[in-house]
């Protein structure tokens, strides 16, 4: 009998044609640059696929490979010795050995797949070789279970078992390059102390952005975190940073990158915020111009004409948007920022999606007294704009909300037509016809365009 011809031994694994191995990504600074490279033990000499002039460009480019590539996860650095975050492919978060409830056999699985790596009909060697195809492909949890099918253990990939602070993972780069491989069968190593201290999201935003000074928190609660701080040239900066715990999911980040790369397409625009910067550790963030303060704090001093000509300033920078293809989900006035340009004071806006986007993201349902009616039904029309600036615009005029935001806000949005601005403040008669128009329930009733809008607005207020 020849080799070939021999009866199989059952014991023995049986496998399926297996994926390709992709490595780790990793991004590095390399200069002036960042550069998106395959990770080799920290060498840096891995096979280079981008080069970028920004960080955020260069983590935009890695996700996208990560995805589209099939590769495990996304390191990016913040020191030669330290990985401040990272990204996992969802296809290479979870890796099964379990027992088959039909064939009895043992089997390796992706838990985002139904294809086994291997069968067998040995739990010691399904152990095995589960160990194996974590190291091999990089698989972010290993879980082993029982013949009851219970989950006896929790093996993590040798990335996360180095040292975990509160501002991320982080590993000795020379202590991975000279370790020993590792024994498929060995038990996984113990979470090391903890020898940089406590951090908190604040002072490792500080410490990544050296552009900011006296850094205050303004919220650290839910998915976006918000501080403010001096800028590098004497200006004062708004931040609006990720929060840190949601920096493994994926659409979450995705969703924040669009929001803020559609943010700076248009920042130059004189209505539109200015973006000072904006990066990606320790988590993403963006920075801008806070000018003299929101809207909310400083509406009580303006005057009507120039609270109405701030509602004209901001159709301006929704029309821009329009032109440069920016989507736009909604306007707050705590995003309208005041500055002073030219000797005046101006109105900007500023967020530009992020935190709907965020939140969408999430799966969390958000309204407020500015959502438009379609939006309750997560629809958008070429009017909803309209709608926007029509609730922007009676909130500068009232000093109110077109609506209370209390427990029966989206019932009324959807229902009701909020009270003529005249009968809430002191306004021109005719500025109600034009409010209530734009705040039509159907969005067939209110003015076809933002240009339209804009000079009925200018009709009864003046230039």
């Amino acid at each position: 009998m020849t080799p070939d011809e021999r009866v199989p031994d059952p014991s023995e694994p049986t496998t399926v044609e297996p994926p390709p191995e992709r490595p780790p990504l990793e991004i590095v600074e390399g200069g002036a640059h960042w550069v998106l490279e395959a990770y080799n033990l920290g060498r840096r000499d891995g096979e280079t696929y981008s080069i970028h002039d920004r960080q955020m460009a260069a983590l935009r480019a890695g996700k996208r490979r990560m995805d589209a590539h099939g590769h495990p996860c996304l390191l990016r650095w913040d020191s030669p010795d330290s990985v401040r975050t990272m990204y996992w492919n969802p296809d290479f978060e979870h890796l099964l050995v379990r027992q088959g409830r039909l064939t009895g056999d043992w089997v390796i699985v992706p838990e985002a797949g139904s294809v086994p790596f291997y069968t067998t009909d040995r739990r010691e060697l399904a152990v095995q070789y589960g160990r194996t195809v974590q190291r091999e492909y990089d698989f972010k949890h290993l879980h082993l279970y029982t013949p009851s099918d219970t989950e006896r253990r929790t093996i993590d990939h040798r990335f996360l078992r180095h040292d975990i602070d509160a501002s991320g993972v982080r590993f000795d780069r020379d202590s991975l390059r000279d370790a020993p491989a590792t024994d498929p069968t060995a038990e996984p190593e113990g979470e090391a102390e903890d020898v940089a201290g406590p951090t908190t999201p604040a002072s490792a935003l500080a410490a990544a952005v050296p552009d900011l000074t006296d850094i205050e928190v303004v919220l650290t609660e839910g998915p976006l975190y918000r501080y403010r701080a001096g800028w590098t040239d004497g200006g004062t900066a708004a931040i609006v940073a990720l929060n840190p715990d949601r920096c493994d999911e994926s659409t979450v980040v995705d969703a924040f990158l669009d929001a803020v790369e559609d943010w700076s397409t248009i920042a130059d625009n004189d209505y539109v915020t200015t973006v000072y910067d904006d990066g990606v550790g320790p988590s993403p963030w963006v920075a801008y111009d806070a000018g003299v303060g929101s809207l909310p704090e400083l509406i009580d001093d303006l005057d009507l004409t120039t609270r109405l000509r701030f509602a004209d300033e901001i159709a301006a920078a929704y029309e821009t948007a329009l032109l440069y293809g920016v989507p736009r989900r909604g306007v707050s006035p705590s995003n309208v920022r005041i500055v002073t340009s030219r000797g005046q004071q101006q109105a900007t806006l500023s967020d530009w999606g992020l935190s709907t986007a965020v939140d969408r993201a999430l799966d969390r349902p958000w309204v407020d007294p500015y959502t438009a009616p379609e939006q309750l039904a997560a629809d958008r029309v070429n009017r909803t704009a309209v709608y926007h600036l029509g609730a922007l615009a009676y909130y500068l005029a009232t000093r109110r909300a077109p609506f209370p935001d209390d427990d029966t806000l989206s019932e009324r949005i959807q229902r009701d037509t909020p009270s003529p601005p005249s009968s809430m403040a002191t306004v021109p008669d005719d500025l109600d016809d034009v409010l209530l128009r734009a705040l039509a329930t159907d969005p067939t009733d209110r003015f076809p365009q933002i240009e339209s809008f804009r000079d009925a607005l200018s009709s009864v207020v003046g230039p």
